[in-house]
């Protein structure tokens, strides 16, 4: 498994990405990017994480690769099947 040292929550605290930078604007767009595919991707296997967060998006800053990680919550969607609403952080769950 491949070690990664930031998380996105920590690499937001530090103000690192902010979209007034310059550069920073082209990472928030690739970051996003990734964490869109990797969604989409779970979505094809029918499985919901059920946690997203920013703790929970790791952060390669050398190559700028993100993974999705804290798969804890995560179910297998069966169709048919109840599913409890709330399952989640509490901080980052909708209202």
């Amino acid at each position: 498994m491949d070690y990664y040292d930031y998380n996105l929550y920590q690499i937001i605290k530090k103000k690192e990405l902010t979209p007034n930078q310059a550069h920073s604007g082209e990472l928030i767009k690739i970051y996003i990017y990734q964490m869109i595919r990797g969604l989409n991707y779970l979505s094809t296997l029918d499985i919901a994480h059920r946690d997203i967060k920013p703790h929970n998006i790791l952060v390669n800053k050398q190559t700028n690769k993100t993974v999705i990680c804290d798969f804890g919550s995560a179910k297998q969607l069966v169709k048919g099947e109840t599913n409890l609403a709330y399952i989640c952080s509490r901080c980052y769950r909708a209202p």
